[in-house]
């Protein structure tokens, strides 16, 4: 009985960490990381700008890819939400590949910071890398999603983004000199492994799969980011 019920809390325990980090949500995670991580580039944006960048990327990148995925499990184009079969997943990329692609090119004459515009593009790219590897293997999106944010959060962090920690010390509601966005990268790195072996133990994916698209988030987004500076 009591295993029964510890297999029952760790499966919704999987299913629930699968939810939060699903590779849907990550633009805006990374979104989000950038626009709080008190960038120069970015603070000289007025609120407007925030706004209507986060609403054009949830339509975007979250909305209607998730309409889309409704619409094919609908008319029986994928079994589930979920969409296990690497035969199914053709459909749901090709529609992302669009969104992000189609979000990036009304995008690309604003003259907007590339830590707006690179992780589109290095998402795009992810959506293709995972959409030419069908043909071979079920490349893991949750695995690509979380080796993405890693990579942009490690970006941020050496262009010493604190997140906000910083205005808090002066305003005495943290304690002075104590730094937890250094704990932000190791947070996200041990996150990663809860999703990658959430997913192994779901059966979701081999130890190739979620290694090939952690290493190809953390490459792509990487790459994307580097080189950028907190101005740019």
């Amino acid at each position: 009985m009591n295993s029964m019920f510890r297999a029952e809390v760790l499966d919704r325990a999987v299913k629930g960490i699968a939810l939060v980090a699903h590779p849907v949500w990550m633009p805006l995670y990374i979104n989000g990381l950038a626009w709080s991580a008190g960038l120069p580039a970015l603070e000289a944006y007025p609120p407007q700008v925030l706004r209507w960048f986060t609403a054009a990327l949830a339509l975007m990148a979250v909305v209607l890819p998730l309409l889309s995925l409704l619409w094919m499990k609908r008319v029986g184009m994928i079994s589930s939400l979920e969409v296990p079969e690497a035969g199914q997943r053709r459909s749901p990329y090709t529609v992302q590949a669009l969104c992000l692609g189609g979000l990036w090119w009304m995008l690309a004459d604003l003259n907007l910071s590339p830590w707006l515009t690179r992780p589109l593009l290095s998402s795009l790219v992810l959506v293709l890398w995972a959409l030419v590897w069908l043909e071979r293997t079920k490349v893991s999106a949750h695995a690509m999603g979380m080796g993405a944010l890693t990579a942009a959060t490690a970006c941020l962090y050496r262009q010493g983004a604190d997140w906000g920690w910083e205005a808090m010390a002066g305003g005495g509601l943290v304690p002075s000199g104590w730094a937890p966005s250094a704990l932000l990268v190791p947070a996200v790195v041990l996150l990663s492994g809860l999703v990658v072996a959430g997913r192994l133990h779901s059966g979701a994916h081999t130890p190739f799969e979620l290694l090939h698209g952690w290493a190809a988030g953390l490459l792509a987004m990487g790459l994307g980011l580097w080189g950028l500076g907190p101005t740019d």
